[in-house]
């Protein structure tokens, strides 16, 4: 994302209970390791939508992470003020026919947040594409690289997983085959979209 509006004035603009998003609204859940992150982009180019990830909010948004009074050592992708920095970007032009979310939500409580604008219609339902890989090919794609971080984060991830289900069963979910080579589950991933999301034109 190019650049960012204060989060007063977007929430102004926001506060009328006007959609925020006028589009389809995809997020995509999957393990640490999983090639998510991969894979979004590539379906970005398909779909013709953007891609607004944790990732890059976290980077644009550095103080909104680590400067508030009282709070100290929070993983940045569980903080609860992703929430505010996600409602303020979804509400620039950028998103508004749509997006690809990547990384959030990540907790209980960006669940809550996501589930308080859909069904006050500022965001239609999403349909959640959750990639399915075993854990012990996760850790064989990791190697070495496996660590107690890792497995921490997977435990996060399952926990997650689980949440959602629960606090959120309007949604649509989609289970996608994660293991083999990127083009592969890539196809895997379209095939299943197709019929809920269309290509838009010129694609």
């Amino acid at each position: 994302m190019s650049s960012w509006l204060p989060l007063s004035i977007l929430f102004a603009a926001a506060a009328v209970g006007q959609p925020l998003v006028n589009g389809p609204v995809i997020i995509f859940m999957g393990p640490p390791a999983s090639g998510k992150s991969t894979q979004a982009k590539m379906v970005a180019q398909t779909l013709k939508l953007p891609v607004l990830s944790a990732e890059e909010m976290i980077a644009a948004n550095p103080k909104a992470l680590s400067t508030r009074p009282g709070i100290t050592g929070i993983e940045p992708r569980t903080d609860p003020a992703l929430n505010g920095l996600f409602e303020a970007a979804i509400a620039s032009e950028t998103y508004r026919g749509g997006l690809i979310v990547d990384g959030y939500p990540a907790t209980k409580d960006h669940i809550d947040h996501l589930r308080m604008l859909v069904t006050g219609g500022r965001l239609p339902s999403p349909v959640i594409l959750q990639f399915d890989i075993p854990d012990e090919e996760l850790r064989k794609r990791l190697g070495k690289k496996a660590d107690n971080r890792f497995e921490q984060l997977l435990k996060d991830y399952h926990r997650e997983i689980d949440m959602f289900s629960v606090y959120f069963p309007a949604a649509t979910v989609i289970h996608v085959d994660g293991t083999g080579k990127p083009a592969l589950v890539n196809k895997r991933v379209e095939d299943a979209l197709r019929p809920l999301i269309p290509v838009k034109a010129g694609s």
